[in-house]
């Protein structure tokens, strides 16, 4: 689209067609990489692939029967334990808990995730 919206700066004196498209579709390349939306959706994974990571690593090896999730969940920081509680146990949506907590949904989902993480050494402390 923007070759198509930009073809009149095109000037067959200085470079080829293609050399001239190649260019323009390259800096647009590195100016989405560059961005700083582009970097902050890379850190802030979905809530389902950071279980799906966390889940990947290796098995479980206690019992799932046998945990009283909350125990675990007591030992988080409380920023963590909040996200935790407010997502798991009472339902809400990243979405609401951003609204509930005042924060980005990307910070609600870091939390989450560090959470997830934290809660993922404890039980393989076990």
């Amino acid at each position: 689209v923007k070759i198509w919206k930009n073809a009149d700066s095109y000037d067959a004196a200085k470079c080829k067609l293609f050399t001239w498209m190649y260019n323009v579709t390259r800096r647009l390349a590195l100016d989405k990489i560059e961005s700083k939306q582009y970097r902050q959706a890379a850190k802030n994974l979905t809530i389902e692939n950071t279980v799906q990571q966390i889940n990947d690593q290796q098995p479980l090896s206690i019992p799932i029967d046998g945990i009283d999730l909350k125990d675990w969940v007591k030992k988080l920081n409380p920023d963590h334990r909040e996200v935790i509680n407010l997502m798991y146990f009472k339902g809400y949506t990243q979405a609401e808990i951003a609204e509930t907590m005042s924060l980005p949904i990307g910070s609600v989902k870091t939390k989450i995730r560090l959470a997830l993480v934290q809660l993922r050494k404890y039980f393989d402390a076990q």
